[in-house]
């Protein structure tokens, strides 16, 4: 069941969104509600790499273990989460349009108890809060990936 998805232009070369869309280490100095990162898997990101991401929701700190589960450089990876019954997925999808980059980034899960089937209404209720959760997310990727831009861009 997809709940949510987002697309936004950003002007920046799609290897710069990319690359700071990729580095987990510093969620957190993008996003003010992603309070702490813990890389599972050292080494480069890949397919397979795990880390525990721990924000703010609902007033509250939620932490889920995410994997990539697809990474495709410059153009797109997928993370799953499983919580609660529920299998969540994260797609983000990047293209190139000019100097600028589209970002395409859509959320939902699957429920894999009888429980979570049962609770399946409660996500439809969750929308709108996701939308807002995945858009403050790339208003600050957005944010970093057009300061880095214009740092290059700027003369010394």
């Amino acid at each position: 069941m997809q709940l949510v998805s987002l697309t936004r232009k950003i002007n920046a070369p799609v290897e710069i969104v990319f690359a700071l869309a990729s580095d987990v280490e510093n969620f957190p100095q993008r996003s003010k509600q992603i309070k702490r990162i813990e890389v599972l898997t050292p080494g480069k990101i890949a397919v397979g790499t795990r880390f525990k991401e721990t924000r703010e929701m609902f007033g509250r700190e939620a932490t889920e273990e995410m994997t990539f589960t697809e990474f495709e450089q410059n153009k797109k990876y997928v993370l799953e989460a499983n919580s609660c019954g529920m299998r969540y997925i994260s797609t983000f999808t990047f293209r190139a349009d000019g100097s600028s980059t589209v970002v395409e980034v859509t959320f939902g899960g699957k429920a894999q108890t009888f429980l979570a089937r049962l609770m399946k209404p409660l996500g439809y209720m969750m929308r709108g809060m996701m939308t807002k959760c995945i858009a403050a997310d790339l208003d600050g990727l957005q944010r970093g990936a057009e300061e880095a831009v214009n740092k290059t861009a700027s003369p010394a």
